[in-house]
């Protein structure tokens, strides 16, 4: 039962960057690009990425904990493979978009501000 619920916990912040990607795909389809609202779900989808990595690590260790707790001698286990550098990279990616699009939208308010 622990192991579940252990295993559910990396989930959940990749369940919230799929939700705020819904959020940021509706914007789109309105039209809004360069948006506060648009730069405020990057920068959520990103985090949500970058805990993603961090949780999913500390529930593997957790679970090699919860497994061998029972042995008499339980141990724990830490491990980043190329598959986590791989994750980390592309939430890096997300925060280098981020910011882009926040100078997009610093960009479009000052050429509002001329029109």
């Amino acid at each position: 039962m622990v192991g579940i619920v252990i295993s559910f916990v990396p989930g959940a912040f990749i369940a919230a960057a799929l939700w705020r990607l819904r959020q940021l795909f509706q914007l789109y389809a309105r039209g809004e690009f360069f948006s506060g609202n648009t730069v405020a779900l990057y920068s959520r989808i990103a985090a949500s990425a970058l805990w993603f990595i961090a949780t999913l690590i500390a529930a593997q260790s957790a679970l090699s904990v919860a497994m061998s707790y029972d042995t008499g001698s339980p141990h724990i286990s830490l491990s980043f493979t190329h598959a986590h550098a791989f994750m980390l990279f592309g939430a890096i990616l997300l925060r280098l978009v981020t910011w882009i699009m926040a100078v997009g939208h610093e960009l479009e308010n000052e050429n509002r501000s001329f029109v």
